[in-house]
């Protein structure tokens, strides 16, 4: 079976407890396409390092949180004008070809030429509008990523500048790429737009697609333990691979408060 999954949610927290828990409880011959929307936060990859990868001071200053996700892949910036997607999918259903063609397709209806570069980014005019990421366990797979409506790249620049700059670490880098917004080449275009007409690209490809709403998903307790988790101090601080600042190892698998990281900006 295919569905659609529409969350109201606007935690980071929240949205990736629940992508995971499709994820966990999904039928292996089903296909899920969750459209969310997050609130101003800094989401950076399973294996990255918050401090290379932000400017703590600057989130902290303006009440922006840090969020780690499943998959890896670098740092992104979410706000409410940000359009995040996840296909969450058995191995047999998952094609990323056929994923980009859909956002592709999508994008063209609106007169945006978009193209697929360095194998999981999207760009229109050699500006980065969409970047994506990808978690595999078992027989189950997660492509997701963002699309830049017409989001704050004021903040998304400052959010994302690090003020690190002696960090030696072997967690992954961001790529730096110059972004966009898609209001930028379609004046006026809506993120609800955007989501309607992947919906109905969906729909056109995969004509049994039925809509599941997120109240039937977050009812299992596997979604209020995940809860936890992704709000938990320990994923996304302690999980950061162990780095050197200024000639100084650290290893952040045994901060105990956020402080211990905040220290360090």
């Amino acid at each position: 079976m295919f569905y659609i999954v529409l969350s109201p949610l606007n935690q980071p927290y929240q949205n990736f407890a629940l992508e995971e828990t499709i994820f966990e409880l999904m039928d292996e011959n089903s296909m899920y396409l969750l459209f969310y929307q997050n609130v101003k936060s800094v989401i950076i990859g399973r294996h990255q390092n918050p401090v290379k990868e932000a400017n703590l001071s600057y989130l902290k200053e303006n009440n922006i949180s840090i969020s780690r996700r499943i998959s890896g892949g670098g740092t992104v910036f979410h706000d409410v004008n940000n359009l995040n997607f996840s296909f969450i999918t058995s191995s047999s259903n998952f094609n990323i070809n056929s994923n980009f063609d859909l956002i592709i397709t999508s994008l063209k209806q609106f007169g945006i030429e978009a193209e697929v570069k360095n194998k999981i980014d999207i760009y229109v005019k050699n500006k980065k509008i969409s970047g994506n990421s990808f978690f595999y366990k078992g027989n189950k797979r997660i492509h997701h990523g963002t699309i830049l409506i017409n989001s704050n790249l004021e903040i998304l620049k400052k959010s994302l500048t690090s003020k690190k700059a002696n960090i030696e670490s072997n967690s992954i880098n961001s790529r730096i790429s110059e972004v966009a917004n898609l209001s930028e080449f379609k004046t006026n275009i809506t993120l609800e737009d955007v989501r309607d007409s992947l919906i109905d690209n969906f729909i056109a490809k995969y004509p049994n697609t039925k809509l599941k709403t997120y109240e039937e998903i977050i009812i299992d307790d596997l979604y209020s333990d995940l809860l936890k988790k992704y709000k938990s101090f320990e994923w996304n601080y302690c999980k950061t691979p162990k780095f050197t600042l200024n000639g100084k190892d650290i290893d952040p698998s045994k901060w105990k408060l956020k402080s211990d990281a905040e220290c360090l900006i």
